[in-house]
């Protein structure tokens, strides 16, 4: 990684507000069934519900993620 490509990931740490859920070195596949269980678990009744059932998806999505570093920081 060069340049560029390497200077946009200086400040990623643990993905929290990153702009796209999925890290890098995370599975989209393993993310697509996440979502799917979340998604699965409400039965959202109006687009209003769907996309909070959505955001609420990539919220735990990113705290997993969080909670996983955290952890292995402290090991």
């Amino acid at each position: 990684m060069f340049g560029k490509q390497r200077s946009r990931c200086n400040a990623v740490r643990h993905g929290l507000t990153a702009e796209t859920v999925i890290g890098a070195l995370e599975d989209a596949e393993d993310y697509k069934a996440f979502e799917a269980a979340i998604t699965a678990e409400y039965d959202a009744q109006s687009a209003v519900e769907r996309e909070l059932v959505l955001r609420l998806a990539s919220l735990l999505w990113r705290l997993r993620r969080w909670l996983v570093l955290a952890v292995r920081d402290l090991i």
